[in-house]
């Protein structure tokens, strides 16, 4: 059973949307981690904003991914790092902080 807030999916018709759902929720999860790298933000408190558990978010994260939602995030902030360190003329300690490092 997959647990989101309020919601576990019980049933014919409730299974049959969960897919869909989680794979919404997965995605919404890519856009938040993309627009807000620079933020310290906790797997656990972007579960809560997408009104999922956090294992249940990991698990189909991983699932979908084929990493964690972590490891998805910090693959974000190494990539913009080599993006500003190869187009800014910024010190490395600011490409550090402005990629969230």
């Amino acid at each position: 059973m997959v647990a989101f807030a309020g919601h576990p999916f019980e049933g014919r018709a409730r299974a049959s949307c969960a897919p869909r759902l989680i794979e919404h929720k997965i995605q919404e999860a890519h856009r938040i981690l993309a627009r807000r790298y620079h933020e310290e933000l906790s797997m656990e408190k972007l579960a809560h904003e997408l009104k999922v558990s956090y294992s249940s978010f990991r698990q189909a994260f991983k699932a979908q991914t084929g990493i964690s939602p972590k490891q998805y995030q910090i693959q974000i902030r190494l990539h913009k790092a080599q993006d500003f360190l190869a187009n800014t003329p910024k010190s490395i300690s600011e490409n550090r902080r402005n990629s969230g490092l």
